[in-house]
């Protein structure tokens, strides 16, 4: 909110932060984390699923580590830069693909064949921001999986679309923000992962008060290239 002030309306629920957590932890559960976990759970994430995740910044992080707590068998994460690769598999991505070395959507679309045993993916989570990925995601899912739209939130872009793929029984969910109850849920994941996983890492970059026009520039939502994943203002 950036202010001095914060106003509690009526109604307005409340939860209490376990002590084990600090702040640069907390930063993002009210955000990235807290998207990517209704994403997982309108798909219905459980034990034994296969998931695919495109992209590796903030979002992609949260939902490897969230994913695999779910239950999932394989998590397969997808981005451009190797640094946020080599994270996922910090937050427990069993595999990811570069989309530099595997350039193309049949390339793409091969290797997660290769990586499943031919299985393909029972959830794929759109996390970038590119509507062209909802055509290739859809072509990732198996008979019966769910594709999660949460990254493309900007309106008026067009794809062109086959629907044929659809008559398999997949299904297409748009998801943004999160229900307050997964709240607890989230925290209480955290305090048990918190020496497994480098949730420290998602702060890529902490910026003084004072430069917080160059943290809004070098923000993973301003430069899709940029190393920053997560940054914070420290006063």
């Amino acid at each position: 909110t950036y202010a001095d002030y914060y106003y509690i309306g009526p109604n307005q629920p409340v939860f209490a932060v376990p002590p084990e957590l600090p702040d640069h932890v907390l930063s993002f559960v009210n955000c990235a984390m807290g998207t990517v976990t209704e994403g997982l759970s309108r798909a219905g994430c459980k034990e034994g699923d296969y998931v695919v995740i495109q992209g590796a910044g903030g979002l992609g992080l949260n939902a490897t580590a969230m994913a695999k707590d779910m239950g999932a068998h394989k998590v397969i994460v997808l981005d451009r830069l190797e640094n946020r690769l080599q994270l996922a598999q910090e937050f427990g991505a069993d595999h990811t693909i570069n989309i530099e070395e595997y350039d193309t959507p049949a390339l793409r679309l091969q290797r997660i064949k290769e990586l499943t045993d031919g299985r393909l993916a029972d959830i794929v989570m759109e996390l970038v921001g590119r509507a062209e990925l909802l055509v290739e995601g859809i072509d990732f899912l198996t008979y019966g999986g769910k594709f999660v739209e949460i990254g493309d939130i900007v309106r008026g872009r067009k794809i062109p679309l086959d629907p044929s793929p659809i008559t398999r029984g997949k299904k297409v969910i748009g998801s943004s923000m999160y229900r307050p109850s997964l709240l607890p849920v989230m925290m209480e994941m955290l305090v048990k992962n918190l020496g497994k996983r480098p949730y420290d890492k998602i702060i890529s970059n902490e910026f003084p008060l004072a430069d917080v026009n160059a943290a809004f520039e070098q923000a993973e939502w301003a430069n899709r290239q940029t190393a920053v994943t997560r940054a914070v203002l420290v006063p």
